[in-house]
């Protein structure tokens, strides 16, 4: 038997080790945990980012809506926004570590500048009259990543911030003078109904000259009057 020096022993374990087929996935399978180990924290993350987003839009919309729906431009409607805004919901986020009750600022505006301008431009509301649109900003939060990025970039941060912004508003447009609610018949207990006067087109124009002349009476519309307008409007 011939004895191998420990030069020939170290090349023969070499081309046997090369030869070896048995095992050769392993080293793949770990390359690939670590990557697949870190794209599930990634995406853990992300998505908790998403629905933090979602949270922060679902809050700051549903706040905006509380308060344009105070805004009847009655003497207090700013004050009693405000105050719907204040006990509108909670306003606490889900699933975030953030426990904290959610800050917001809102501004109220006459109109509306055009699309994606505020709140740098727009014009402020001065009276309760003419306060038409409220936008709420919600203060930004700031949630830890579950992932720690700081390993791979030390200059990269362990958290990440969202906030959102809302507008709702009535406009300066309302309805009054809604027509008619009711119709004094003229003709009541004389044997012939109103269907049957108006079918002559005589009579028809006789009963649309006498219509809004300030009274109440036979032949006359009676006009809805809303909570919000002084006087009706024909």
């Amino acid at each position: 038997m011939t004895r191998l020096n420990y030069s020939e022993r170290v090349v023969r374990l070499a081309k046997s080790l090369w030869k070896d087929t048995s095992g050769i996935m392993l080293p793949y399978v770990t390359i690939m945990l670590v990557a697949f180990f870190g794209l599930g924290l990634l995406a853990v993350d992300g998505s908790r980012y998403m629905s933090l987003q979602t949270q922060m839009q679902a809050a700051a919309d549903g706040l905006a809506l509380a308060g344009a729906a105070e805004l009847n431009k009655k003497s207090g409607a700013i004050a009693n926004a405000r105050s719907a805004m204040a006990s509108f919901v909670d306003n606490r986020l889900s699933g975030m570590a953030f426990t904290a009750k959610l800050g917001y600022s809102a501004t109220f505006y006459q109109n509306l500048p055009a699309a994606n301008t505020l709140p740098s431009s727009g014009t402020v509301a001065t009276t309760d009259a003419n306060a038409h649109f409220v936008l709420v900003t919600v203060t930004p939060v700031t949630v830890p990543t579950i992932f720690s990025v700081t390993y791979l970039n030390p200059l990269e941060s362990n958290n990440f911030t969202a906030g959102a912004q809302a507008v709702a508003g009535h406009g300066p447009e309302g309805i009054c003078g809604i027509p008619p609610v009711y119709i004094c018949n003229p003709w009541e207990g004389s044997g012939t109904s109103l269907i049957a006067a108006l079918a002559d087109p005589a009579e028809r124009r006789r009963q649309w000259k006498i219509l809004n002349d300030g009274t109440n009476g036979p032949g006359h519309f009676g006009w809805l009057v809303p909570p919000d307008c002084t006087a009706a409007r024909f």
